[in-house]
């Protein structure tokens, strides 16, 4: 749908530092002081897994009801910008349905469109 590399993972996205610590090694000095810094925000983190081999991408959202749903679901979720690979994520509800309404179930609008705003 985005148009994307097949090898271009997704990102899996936690409530906290604790749900990525349950998910990945998150031992390392430097990572840690970095998702103290910078989470939540737009920062992913690659990290060794916990169980089996390999790294996964974490992120802790900026987004309070992001992160308010992944608290409810209780486990973390393989997340994507809204957007084709190349341009910038949208933003706005109506854009993302004339872009990708064909494909989706939902869209949630909770108007804030502030929090989707690169914070760099």
């Amino acid at each position: 749908m985005k148009g994307r590399a097949p090898e271009h993972e997704f990102t899996l996205h936690v409530a906290d530092a604790a749900g990525a610590a349950a998910v990945a090694h998150l031992d390392d000095p430097r990572a840690r002081r970095l998702a103290e810094r910078y989470w939540p925000g737009p920062l992913t983190l690659v990290l060794p897994v916990r169980a089996g081999s390999g790294d996964v991408g974490l992120r802790v959202p900026a987004h309070d009801f992001t992160r308010e749903v992944l608290r409810a679901l209780g486990e973390p979720l393989w997340l994507t910008s809204v957007n084709r690979t190349g341009s910038p994520p949208l933003c706005d509800p109506l854009a993302i349905a004339r872009e990708f309404g064909g494909h989706l179930a939902r869209i949630v609008d909770d108007s804030r469109l502030d929090a989707f705003k690169p914070a760099y």
